[in-house]
């Protein structure tokens, strides 16, 4: 399952060179920050592996023509990979660690234990119809300018030819879909399949590749065009046609849980939307300040609304008029 935000902040911070390295002002790293940098670097090349559409999205194109069947035997083997992280990581000692490797730790532990939850707990494989949309990710390689369009073509066949097994393994995971989830999947998939239809067959008619490689590349896209089109007949004649299904929301526990995940921050989700209503009242109460001070000269002849909200918008609405 794909969650990319927490990723994305993660790589890009591994990514830059060692802070304490460029820097001559800092002693050299100690024998724990050296290791502990290899152990970063084999972490996010391997990383890669399992996000190969992450990977593509920051410009990293060696595994583009992976697609990853999203079946038992998968997660497992994420599962497998993430444990081997995680073990690694505690053998090190954050007080041990300069202060730039001491934050990379607390990233890296986050998105280990991020990517265990959203696996294990959330679940979102089993009850997100969305999460299954091939035709975003042939859409985005076929759109790239990284490689010529040849290559580009070869990649997105790998891909194909895997499209049957992947949608046969999203269709055996949704064991609770939601109605709301299931309703986007199908408008998602609508457009997978234009754009497999449409500019993909055309890129594939126009492109410089021998006629054998040709014809086995329309086979792929042939037989990926038919696993779309089974998936959005499974969507739209037996999930959307149940008479009760999963509620989309996920509850306060599971919330709280992945907004401490995702966003990382000292306060709670409730902390965070407490401070927020109570910075709205300030600002109200400032804006009604203003509003009333400005009322007589853009509002002249007219009754001093009670509402401060509605004295606040009429104030405003004249402004917007000089």
């Amino acid at each position: 399952m794909k969650h990319f935000f927490p990723l994305l902040t993660l790589a890009a911070a591994l990514a830059l060179p060692a802070c304490h390295r460029a820097d001559p002002a800092n002693p050299a790293p100690g024998a724990a920050d050296v290791r502990f940098d290899g152990f970063k670097n084999r972490f996010i090349a391997n990383l890669w592996q399992y996000q190969p559409d992450f990977a593509a999205s920051q410009g990293f194109h060696k595994y583009d023509s992976l697609l990853l069947v999203p079946d038992a035997a998968q997660r497992a083997r994420e599962a497998q990979f993430y444990q081997l992280a995680q073990d690694t990581l505690a053998t090190f000692f954050p007080e041990s660690l300069g202060p730039n490797n001491q934050v990379d730790f607390r990233m890296l532990d986050n998105q280990l234990r991020s990517a265990r939850w959203y696996a294990d707990t959330l679940r979102e494989w089993q009850w997100n119809p969305a999460a299954y949309n091939l035709g975003a990710t042939v859409g985005d390689l076929l759109n790239g300018r990284h490689y010529p369009l040849a290559r580009r073509l070869r990649t997105i066949g790998g891909k194909l030819a895997l499209a049957p097994a992947y949608y046969a393994a999203a269709r055996a995971n949704l064991t609770d879909p939601t109605r709301e989830h299931a309703a986007l999947a199908v408008l998602q998939n609508q457009g997978g399949l234009a754009v497999l239809s449409g500019p993909f067959a055309d890129s594939l008619r126009r492109a410089a590749l021998p006629a054998a490689e040709k014809q086995q590349l329309t086979q792929h896209l042939a037989a990926a065009q038919q696993a779309v089109r089974g998936y959005l007949a499974f969507l739209q004649t037996d999930v959307l046609k149940r008479p009760a299904l999963r509620n989309y929301r996920i509850g306060a526990a599971l919330f709280d849980r992945k907004f401490a995940f995702d966003i990382q921050s000292r306060f709670s989700a409730a902390e965070v939307y407490r401070r927020a209503e109570a910075h709205k009242a300030e600002l109200l109460h400032d804006m009604g300040r203003r509003a009333a001070r400005l009322f007589p000269k853009y509002c002249a002849g007219q009754p001093v609304p009670a509402d401060t909200l509605v004295l606040i918008r009429q104030v405003i609405d004249q402004l917007t008029r000089k």
